[in-house]
């Protein structure tokens, strides 16, 4: 994998619509990284499976839908950061919810940010902005995963 590769940014929503609107704004406001989309959460996971044995790069963000079948998003998220390797990653939770329980869990599981749909540009671009302030802010880039 050459270093200088773009790191994917993950979307895990169920809902073809909303990735495709998902899609369109990230050309609108030209973001350059590869879009990566799962169905739920079981997909999402075997994924970062490769992600952890060093057999792809860790994305650069997950959104992470809150609602879906199989594995839901705060089901996938509580496993995300259970995991050492992961916990590093960006995730963004997207819903349509507006229970305050969604938001609270969401946040108490160690979301990066919570965003309610429909997405629109100025919210993604809020909640991206604010991770990236993170990182810049700690000078601690989101970690490679790497195997020894």
């Amino acid at each position: 994998m050459p270093q200088d590769e773009l790191r994917p940014i993950y979307i895990t929503d169920d809902s073809p619509e909303d990735l495709e609107l998902m899609a369109k704004t990230f050309a609108r406001v030209k973001v350059a990284n590869p879009l990566v989309a799962f169905r739920d959460g079981t997909e999402l996971l075997a994924r970062l499976d490769l992600v952890e044995a060093g057999k792809e790069h860790a994305p650069l963000v997950i959104l992470l839908d809150v609602k879906m079948p199989r594995m839901d998003g705060v089901e996938a998220l509580r496993e995300i950061r259970k995991r050492a390797g992961l916990r590093g990653i960006p995730v963004i939770m997207l819903t349509s919810s507006r229970q305050h329980r969604d938001l609270l869990e969401s946040y108490d599981l160690g979301a990066n940010a919570y965003v309610v749909k429909p997405l629109d540009i100025a919210q993604y671009r809020s909640a991206i902005e604010s991770i990236s302030d993170f990182w810049a802010r700690t000078n601690t880039p989101p970690p490679e995963i790497r195997v020894a």
